[in-house]
């Protein structure tokens, strides 16, 4: 049993309408996943990002102040940047962070930083020899909703090789989101609803 804080946390940046929702998707959505939803954001085994609870007392809480001091090289990019004052510092403020996805204090400044840092450093390299790098998303059929995701990960690849993806980054998504718009051309609700596919960029 979540404590009254907790599920504040989880449920306090979301509109009554999209809670509604998401109760719907529910009630519609029973039959592909045998796991019931225990809570707003979890879908079984699936959550999204931020949607757990804090583990580490220090997370998100101040650590120190990083920095360079060297103004030389500051006063040199000065070219492109012309506001910037002659011989500025750079500071930055560095917070303690669990680098857990699920964590609802620093998922987007600590993981997803992180990874994304990771993934742009490995795609640049990729980039210099086999050329521009493309966003393809590849979604999952109806009947494939129950299968474990090594085995979505495995015909995802089987489909990108047939179409001569040759390598990339495959990221997972089990949700998708409804905005007004769209919510008013399909007649279906607002919000978070599953619908499992792969963000490729390669």
């Amino acid at each position: 049993m979540k404590s009254t804080s907790e599920t504040k946390i989880t449920t306090e940046v979301f509109r009554k309408s999209e809670l509604e929702a998401w109760a719907d998707c529910q009630l519609s959505s029973s039959e592909v996943v045998s796991e019931p939803v225990v809570d707003f954001g979890r879908y079984g085994d699936y959550w999204l990002v931020g949607r757990g609870e804090q583990t580490n007392a220090d997370c998100g809480r101040f650590k120190r102040f990083d920095g360079c001091l060297n103004v030389e090289l500051h006063n040199a990019v000065r070219w492109f940047y012309p506001d910037l004052p002659k011989d500025s510092v750079f500071v930055k403020s560095v917070y303690h962070s669990c680098d857990n996805p699920l964590c609802p204090k620093r998922f987007k400044y600590g993981w997803a930083t992180r990874e994304a840092g990771r993934i742009e450093s490995r795609l640049k390299e990729a980039s210099k020899r086999f050329g521009l790098i493309e966003h393809i998303v590849v979604s999952v059929p109806d009947n494939d909703y129950g299968s474990s995701l090594e085995d979505l990960r495995r015909k995802c690849v089987m489909v990108l090789s047939a179409c001569g993806v040759i390598g990339g980054c495959m990221i997972f998504h089990f949700f998708r989101y409804r905005n007004s718009i769209e919510a008013r051309k399909s007649g279906l609700p607002i919000g978070w609803f599953p619908s499992p596919h792969f963000h490729v960029l390669g």
